[in-house]
């Protein structure tokens, strides 16, 4: 939750990363204070000053974000498509875990393929690259084990794309920017308690303490609710703490931890099997689960920071950034699996004990600020990241796998959990980033801006996973970016940006060898504009993507067991996007876009299964009549999508869309209740089909629900 009494967008304190000595009366994010700043006096800089920070609890539209280059910029002025969900669209729709907040975000598909494993991507391509306060952090897998909260963020921002210059890969799905909430500088906070369908009980509570030199900030979460799922459970605590300390007016140090620890009861592990034998699709209830009673599937997750910022009186900021991440896993879990070679329909028990632990540890330097050239003022960040990351992990598999379940044993829970000692099985390896980066904001003219950088990477890993070695180096690989942005007119841009896509790869060739990195490129062009003194931001995009030497199996090493690959040449995804943030009317916020993708392989239709068109939007009002009442809706549509199963056959999921409502009333300025309704028209959809091709398995998303919340700020 946040503290919306008394809070406003227009808190946001000046930041130095704007490159000049603003006044309080001017934007940060405004070009013509960027070239005038030659002009301005010097300003004494201040504690607060130097707060590259800002509350979004009363906004669909942040002010700035420097998640795709590292600089402060409007989302007007960043040439790339963005999308940035607030702390306010959180509350408004009960956004109380990433993956409701990613199905909010225009062009992010959410795969829930198991309901504590979800991959997510964007124009095709699986999202991996993901940054707290804009310092990015490894991710050795690409899914999220989990039910993450959002009570520690102020707001989650999705630069779609290539991202390269901060992310140290140039993956052209996405880069996702994980905004921590801070010290506000006043003595606020407030109690949230929510109620809602299957006994689903949630208590949130955030404080902002202290005015002066010493501020801090904590955020707690707490919840337990069972599920439309048989005998699926679960449980979560989140805990976050911000400590603030302003040594000069020049200098802040700060300090944070966050934790969460999230238990499910009777998870699934894969999902449930969607076609017969003979390549039918199977129609299931929606609360049909193949979890065992005994199984689980605990996580444990722990991310502390410092972060140490001094101004100079030249107005460059130095930022120095260190991260340690831990998370960890503790598993029964209980697999059913179809036999394919039987010519009547088997299903198969696979049941398994599974410990994971990553360690993580990243270290970020980083100066930026303006300069002088050719009689214009032009601002630039250079930096240096290094990062470890240390994965752990090993499967104890059950005895009985391969067992048949007769009658309704596949999904009633009653199989027995059996003895973990058949044999085992893991990962143990190592992966190291070095990076150096550099970019500059180009002040060409008045009207034309450009924004060049490169980032210089470095990647070593060493180990194995599950029998297979993960050996890989890479040195000096550079990635660049280019974007350009032209002011056609005071309220509207035209802009184009290239990024080079770079990504190791572990896989062999027939001598043993590792392949060279995948390798491509994305182009991005669009017209963006901002609108009623900048409350309101419309944007539309064409984007389009090639990859080249993506590993695909061509055999096996003779000899051995082991598959060899060759590379070929990978997807090709083009299409369009079109976004909408803000408040176009007094009392009216909405966020949200359209978005059309396809996505080819040689030719041929491939990732079937994500959807080419997609429409969000989410929109509240503050109803005049009723001083304190608002209400919203959101609707969430995607058209058709199919794969082919393994038995044959099609599995399909119709194109649907999701309906949910909320009103909120105020009492007075400490007292408020609302109530959310979700999957109002209780749509019945298969929540992915990205494990339908391969392992001919998906479960079904919620029916309808809802929640009731009463609210205590002050």
């Amino acid at each position: 939750m946040s503290m919306r009494k008394g809070i406003t967008a227009g808190y946001l304190v000046a930041a130095c990363f704007s490159g000049t000595a603003i006044s309080a009366e001017q934007n940060p994010s405004d070009s013509d204070s960027r070239e005038n700043a030659a002009s301005l006096p010097t300003l004494e800089v201040t504690g607060a000053e130097l707060k590259d920070y800002q509350d979004t609890d009363e906004t669909y539209l942040p002010e700035t974000s420097k998640a795709a280059t590292g600089l402060t910029l409007s989302q007007k002025e960043t040439p790339q498509a963005i999308s940035v969900v607030t702390r306010e669209r959180i509350e408004d729709f009960q956004l109380n875990n990433i993956n409701s907040a990613f199905r909010d975000v225009n062009g992010v598909t959410v795969e829930s393929v198991e309901t504590d494993r979800t991959y997510f991507t964007s124009r095709g391509f699986d999202i991996r690259n993901f940054q707290f306060d804009g310092v990015n952090m490894p991710l050795v897998r690409d899914n999220i084990v989990g039910d993450l909260d959002t009570a520690p963020y102020d707001r989650i921002e999705v630069v779609r794309g290539a991202t390269g210059l901060l992310t140290g890969t140039g993956d052209p799905s996405a880069a996702v920017n994980f905004v921590r909430k801070r010290p506000t500088g006043k003595n606020e906070g407030g109690i949230d308690l929510t109620y809602g369908s299957w006994n689903d009980a949630r208590i949130e509570a955030d404080a902002s303490v202290g005015t002066g030199a010493v501020q801090g900030r904590v955020a707690v979460a707490s919840q337990d609710r069972d599920s439309y799922l048989d005998r699926y459970e679960m449980k979560k605590d989140a805990f976050h703490a911000v400590i603030e300390g302003h040594l000069s007016p020049q200098t802040i140090l700060t300090a944070g931890f966050t934790y969460q620890e999230s238990n499910a009861d009777s998870p699934l592990w894969g999902a449930l099997p969607l076609t017969y034998v003979d390549g039918s699709q199977v129609d299931y209830s929606r609360d049909t689960s193949t979890s065992a009673e005994w199984s689980f599937w605990n996580t444990e997750r722990r991310n502390a920071f410092v972060e140490l910022v001094h101004t100079l009186d030249n107005q460059w900021q130095i930022k120095g950034v260190m991260t340690r991440i831990e998370n960890t896993s503790d598993a029964k879990l209980f697999y059913v699996y179809e036999d394919l070679t039987t010519p009547e329909p088997e299903l198969l028990a696979y049941p398994s004990l599974y410990e994971y632990d990553n360690d993580m540890r990243i270290f970020d330097l980083s100066a930026s600020g303006p300069y002088q050239l050719f009689g214009r003022t032009h601002e630039a960040v250079i930096g240096a990241n290094y990062s470890r990351s240390d994965l752990f992990d090993l499967s104890h598999y059950g005895r009985g796998i391969g067992t048949e379940l007769v009658g309704d044993q596949p999904f009633d829970g009653s199989y027995p959990e059996p003895q973990f000692d058949a044999f085992q099985n893991g990962s143990d390896w190592k992966d190291e980033w070095k990076s150096l980066y550099g970019a500059s904001w180009f002040n060409v003219t008045n009207r034309f801006k450009a924004i060049a950088g490169a980032r210089l990477t470095s990647f070593d890993s060493e180990g194995a996973s599950y029998g297979v070695s993960t050996n890989t180096s890479v040195d000096d690989e550079v990635t660049p970016f280019l974007g350009l942005v032209y002011d056609v007119t005071p309220n509207i841009s035209a802009y184009a940006s290239y990024a080079d896509i770079f990504e190791p790869q572990t896989e062999v060739d027939l001598s043993g060898d590792r392949l060279d990195p995948i390798t491509g490129q994305t182009v991005e062009a669009g017209l963006k504009s901002e609108w009623f003194g900048n409350r309101f931001y419309a944007a539309m995009a064409v984007f389009q993507t090639e990859e080249d030497n993506v590993a695909e199996q061509a055999g096996l090493i003779p000899g051995t067991a082991l598959p060899f690959f060759t590379g070929v040449k990978g997807l090709e995804s083009e299409g369009f996007e079109i976004d909408l943030a803000g408040e176009p009317l007094q009392g009216l916020e909405l966020a949200g876009g359209f978005t059309y993708v396809n996505i080819e392989q040689d030719g041929n239709d491939a990732l079937t299964y994500i959807p080419s068109r997609m429409a969000r939007v989410s929109a509240v009002y503050e109803l005049p009549p009723v001083q304190g009442l608002k209400v919203g809706a959101s609707v969430n549509w995607q058209d058709d999508i199919e794969e082919t199963a393994p038995a044959g056959g099609r599995v399909e999921q119709e194109s649907y869309a999701l309906l949910d409502l909320m009103a909120r009333y105020e009492f007075n300025e400490n007292w408020a209740v609302q109530a959310n309704a979700f999957n109002v028209t209780d749509e019945k959809y298969l929540a992915s089909l990205r494990w339908a091709g391969s392992s001919g398995q998906g479960f079904y998303g919620a029916p309808a629900n809802g929640s009731v919340t009463l609210s205590w700020n002050y």
